[in-house]
């Protein structure tokens, strides 16, 4: 597996290329400038075949129907937030699902919070969190489709579960690991006191 991050848009969205040992290519978080997610893609040889969502804000959703459109590819989000979409994903993701690619495994694991359909994706030793988990920090609850009791047991659940050498791959920002947030994340730290 190979990851190639392409920062896009005004609010630096990480748009996440994840790509399998035959060389085909998923889409995380396509938030904007779809000629430049194509250029990428051309100059390192990927097959894109699919999209994934983390969640439904503008910011993440912005190049989907470009993509969509020109490359023919299938779109799978949560259904509570599928309504940002301009057309209806062609798949649900719940939680709880795998969705393979070739050798690749990716385990949905919902969040909601930041907005009602927020997942997370775990594949092999890599969490891609989108804007649930940064570090240093967590996604707001204030913006319209947040819920802060929701974050709240999101948290709860993040903080329960096995991540052993988990690379926390964030919607903004750099990389970080499981071990580090839970260390050092001031809002990690605040749930596992409670």
């Amino acid at each position: 597996m190979t990851i190639t991050a392409v920062q896009v848009g005004p609010l630096g969205t990480n748009c996440y290329l994840v790509t399998s040992e035959k060389g085909n290519t998923l889409i995380i978080d396509p938030g904007a400038e779809p000629e430049t997610i194509v250029r990428v893609m051309a100059r390192n040889g990927l097959r894109p075949v699919g999209i994934l969502l983390t969640h439904g804000h503008n910011d993440h959703i912005g190049a989907v129907e470009p993509l969509r459109n020109a490359l023919s590819l299938p779109v799978r989000m949560h259904r509570n937030d599928a309504q940002a979409l301009q057309n209806p994903p062609d798949d649900y993701l719940e939680d709880g699902d795998r969705y393979s690619l070739d050798e690749l495994a990716f385990e949905v694991m919902a969040v909601p919070g930041h907005t009602p359909g927020c997942v997370m994706f775990q594949c092999g030793s890599y969490l891609f969190s989108g804007d649930t988990l940064f570090a240093g920090s967590v996604g707001r609850v204030d913006l319209p489709g947040g819920n802060g009791a929701q974050m709240w047991k999101s948290l709860q659940r993040i903080v329960q579960h096995q991540w052993n050498d988990t690379i926390v791959l964030p919607g903004h920002g750099p990389e970080t690991s499981m071990e580090l947030e839970m260390k050092r994340n001031p809002f990690l730290l605040q749930v596992m006191e409670t």
